[in-house]
């Protein structure tokens, strides 16, 4: 996916403006944890960025909205077990660390920071990001958007970067 330099900063109010996101087409297709076609409901993934930060909003779709599951209050508690959306970011592919951050539907963020060493892969869970989160339900579901310093990804891109 791209993402795209943002004119104006979306307010984050968990409410997915088309104004806001003007430009950015959403992602759309995932795929499983085995690689297969994701078989979860439509779900729109937006990425932007200003100078200082990594901007995201997801739309996530949910036929029975009165069993959405989120109760996890506490930064790294049980969060990947309830719904939540969740990135893998690694703004330096030459280092190979990455950000392991999902939020779910009240904004509460499970994250840590997995560091590459000499072809291993090592967990740091006292790695806590600082985020803006605004979650809010919807008609059909529930939207999140997120402002991500870039300083917490100790990154700053440059136009061309490539992040996996």
């Amino acid at each position: 996916m791209v993402c795209r330099r943002l004119t104006n900063p979306p307010i984050l109010d968990g409410k997915i403006s088309e104004n806001e996101w003007k430009g950015i087409t959403p992602v759309t297709s995932f795929c499983s944890p085995a690689g297969d076609k994701s078989v979860v409901e439509p779900t729109e993934f937006y990425f932007g960025y200003d100078n200082g930060n990594l901007y995201i909003a997801v739309k996530c779709t949910e036929s029975k909205k009165d069993q959405i599951v989120s109760q996890t209050k506490t930064q790294d508690g049980p969060v990947h077990q309830e719904d939540c959306v969740g990135y893998f970011i690694c703004p330096d592919t030459t280092v190979k660390d990455i950000y392991q951050i999902y939020f779910n539907s009240l904004g509460t963020p499970f994250d840590q920071w997995i560091k590459y060493n000499e072809g291993n892969y090592n967990a740091d869970r006292n790695w806590n990001g600082k985020y803006r989160v605004k979650t809010s339900l919807s008609e059909d579901g529930w939207n999140i958007e997120i402002k991500i310093p870039f300083t917490q990804l100790k990154a700053k891109p440059k136009k061309g970067d490539v992040w996996d």
